[in-house]
C-alpha cells in the first residue's frame, strides 16, 4: 500500500510529540482496517 502524504507529515510531527504519536498510529491503524 502506498504511503499517504498526510501520514508521513503526521509521522514527522509525531517524532516531536511522542504521546501524540500514539494517537496518530491508532488513527492510521483504524483507517487501514
Amino acid at each position: 500500500h502506498c504511503p499517504n502524504i498526510d501520514y508521513w507529515v503526521s509521522l514527522r510531527h509525531c517524532l516531536r510529540m511522542r504521546q501524540y504519536c500514539m494517537v496518530i498510529e491508532i488513527s492510521v491503524l483504524s483507517k487501514g482496517t
